[in-house]
């Protein structure tokens, strides 16, 4: 009987083990070198990898700074928020951020020449899919379960940044037939997703293939 009760203990807690196993992260930047630091506490210089715990109620906040030197426009640092009950079991969270470089060259004139900043655009992603709850990941980083809102950039007018993003079945419905789908979106002039523009892209996880239900709803400013 004493065997018996230490066997069931044992598979209680590989399972309970398995249930809270840690979150896997990778964050990497370039240039390499950016400064990591976690919930304010410092974790290292990228490329860099780490785990988070499960079980916390509110998000993971990562904050990657730039080498001296470099900047990314807009932020003084970049911000990715990671929440342990939107991430599914044996996910590996990658996160990548570019920084562009300062412009340190001096004034060809006498008098100083203030380059222009870029103006940047920014377009909505409205992500739904058959059934709900599927994993939503753009460019390899997920974001969140369906339905999911993203907003995304572009330098304008003639920035043109590619967005791949792909919706994975959720768990729950792992006895069912259903596939990943995956559609690439070009933002900018040329394709017609601008600034203030709304892209609904509904997954249908039943079909083999994407199965597009996207229209371009254009916000009134």
């Amino acid at each position: 009987m004493k065997n018996k009760i230490i066997f069931v203990f044992s598979v209680f807690a590989v399972l309970l083990t398995s249930c809270m196993s840690p979150i896997k992260c990778r964050i990497d930047s370039s240039p390499q070198g950016a400064r990591v630091e976690v919930n304010e506490l410092f974790y290292g210089t990228t490329p860099l990898e780490f785990t988070l715990s499960r079980d916390v109620v509110y998000s993971h906040v990562i904050r990657t700074y730039p080498p001296t030197g470099f900047e990314k426009p807009g932020w003084a640092c970049d911000v990715y928020f990671v929440k342990p009950d939107k991430v599914p079991d044996r996910f590996i969270v990658n996160h990548f951020v570019e920084f562009k470089p300062k412009k340190t060259e001096p004034p060809k004139s006498a008098e100083p020449i203030k380059p222009l900043e870029p103006k940047w655009g920014w377009v909505t992603f409205n992500i739904t899919s058959i059934p709900p709850d599927g994993f939503v990941s753009i460019d390899n980083n997920f974001i969140g379960t369906t339905p999911a809102v993203g907003r995304y950039g572009y330098v304008m007018p003639n920035g043109q940044p590619t967005y791949t993003i792909t919706v994975t079945p959720p768990a729950s419905d792992s006895d069912r037939q259903l596939f990943s789908q995956t559609k690439t979106i070009t933002l900018g002039r040329q394709s017609g997703y601008t600034d203030g523009t709304t892209v609904n892209l509904h997954f249908d996880l039943r079909l083999q293939t994407f199965a597009p239900r996207q229209q371009i709803d254009i916000n009134m400013r």
